[in-house]
């Protein structure tokens, strides 16, 4: 959850990119907490329409999130939905480093896929359809000419997770467990309408629950379009269209039809957004590599890049503080495969980890002894955090 001055920060970028009544809207979120839409009304004094356009704004470049609670009936009334926003404080702030995330997509994926990322920072969503069509006005060129290119430049986009699927629209958020003990309740939330679920879900955890709510499998969040995996391998697209809950064997025309629709849904329909977690972590990884050249050498540095890399993949958050361990086998392994320590001898990989894990430097953890040598020996983990350290 913001700070008091994170909050304040978060309205006046939102007022400079948006405008001051998309501003009004972010200052109630902010400040209140999860809101309905009547009570942003009326905190706010916009009326009906400028309050739409705003929240979508706002939805549209993932600054706000709505979602769903059902709430139990009194007495013998059934139980009702209502819809609520809440502003996701950290996808505003990001916002000030769109300039950074566009140098890193430049430096490793090149211009192309820079102004690609570019199209969705600025839009906030857009379907690949809606992407192939900007790429191609600004080229000035027919969209048949570039779409191929342009979907090349998205499938790698994709494989690397700079962007993603969109979440869902309006999740559910579940009721707290009934028999949690109450929470006190802040002052004058009892005269807002809405899920104020307690003083804890008022704050961050209603925040982190809401995006959990919203957010689907690693796999589905990544899965490139049917046409994309058509091109690389049609067994596959035909396997992904069978799987879908019909219950019986389509015949091979209906197969063929079902097929185009989908592709026509996944390039029409379906949004995709920019991932900011995993600009975050390539931030992170190049502070962490960046230190380390400094105050050693660029062989550690070497070494340590190595081993960020391949313990990319089991990073549940670009915030968590240690790496999945290693061991000594698997960080030589690592370094050997990188193009700047495939000649590096075994000893110097081996005295820079023990450098690296020593006393007073703590760039690496040793996480526990292993049998014996021939298991690698120790395990180490990065420390992901040693940006703070002195």
């Amino acid at each position: 959850m913001a700070t008091a001055f994170g909050r304040k920060l978060c309205c006046d970028l939102i007022q400079t990119h948006f405008g001051d009544l998309v501003q009004k809207v972010v200052k109630e979120l902010a400040y209140r907490g999860p809101l309905a839409l009547q009570d942003i009304a009326r905190f706010s004094g916009l009326n009906a329409a400028a309050l739409k356009s705003s929240i979508l704004v706002l939805v549209q470049h993932s600054c706000v999130q709505a979602f769903k609670v059902e709430h139990e009936g009194v007495g013998t009334a059934p139980a009702r939905t209502s819809t609520s926003y809440v502003a996701i404080s950290d996808n505003i702030l990001h916002r000030m480093r769109f300039p950074k995330f566009l140098m890193v997509v430049r430096e490793e994926l090149g211009e192309e896929a820079e102004s690609l990322v570019e199209g969705l920072l600025e839009h906030g969503r857009l379907t690949l359809e809606q992407i192939i069509q900007r790429t191609a006005a600004k080229a000035g060129k027919a969209e048949g000419q570039l779409a191929k290119e342009v979907k090349e430049t998205f499938r790698s986009l994709v494989e690397a997770h700079f962007i993603e699927r969109c979440p869902a629209a309006e999740p559910s958020l579940q009721p707290k467990d009934a028999q949690e003990p109450p929470k006190k309740v802040p002052r004058g939330a009892a005269k807002v309408r809405g899920p104020i679920l307690d003083a804890q879900d008022a704050g961050a955890e209603v925040i982190q629950r809401i995006l959990r709510a919203a957010s689907a499998s690693e796999t589905e969040r990544f899965q490139l379009p049917i046409t994309m995996v058509t091109l690389s391998d049609p067994a596959l697209a035909n396997d992904l269209v069978d799987s879908a809950p019909t219950g019986q064997k389509r015949k091979h025309e209906t197969l063929k039809m079902d097929s185009k629709t989908a592709a026509a849904v996944d390039e029409k329909e379906v949004l995709w957004r920019v991932n900011y977690e995993e600009f975050l972590r390539k931030l992170r990884h190049q502070t962490c590599v960046e230190m380390v050249k400094t105050r050693i050498d660029t062989g550690a540095a070497a070494i340590l890049s190595a081993m960020l890399q391949v313990t990319r993949k089991q990073e549940t958050s670009a915030r968590q503080h240690y790496s999945v361990p290693l061991s000594m086998d698997a960080i030589v392994q690592a370094v050997r495969s990188s193009p700047e320590g495939q000649h590096m001898p075994l000893e110097r990989i081996r005295g820079v980890v023990s450098q690296l894990a020593a006393d007073g430097i703590g760039y690496l953890s040793r996480s526990g002894e292993r049998a014996g040598p021939s298991d690698g020996g120790n395990s180490y983990a990065i420390s992901i955090l040693l940006e703070n350290k002195s």
